[in-house]
């Protein structure tokens, strides 16, 4: 297990990830950020991996290829069909 800190507006892993926990960030950057790094997160979220946002915080209507784990509010993974 490795856990590290990363910007989220800088350069990242190549490595897959496995769970990203990004809750209560992504509300503090505008739409076209988001999608940024929205599209860092499909790159490196390994396919069976996770993604934890706060409640507040989504991927629809910003950018599409995540599917919210059903039974959960803020918990997704990549969507395979996409």
């Amino acid at each position: 297990m490795e856990f590290f800190e990363q910007n989220l507006i800088s350069t990242w892993p190549t490595t897959p990830i496995d769970i990203l926990f990004m809750r209560n960030v992504l509300i503090y950057f505008d739409t076209e950020t988001k999608r940024q790094i929205f599209e860092k997160v499909k790159t490196v979220l390994a396919p069976d991996g996770y993604l934890f946002l706060g409640v507040a915080e989504t991927p629809y209507r910003i950018v599409e290829g995540f599917k919210k784990v059903a039974g959960t509010t803020n918990i997704y993974r990549r969507d395979q069909t996409s």
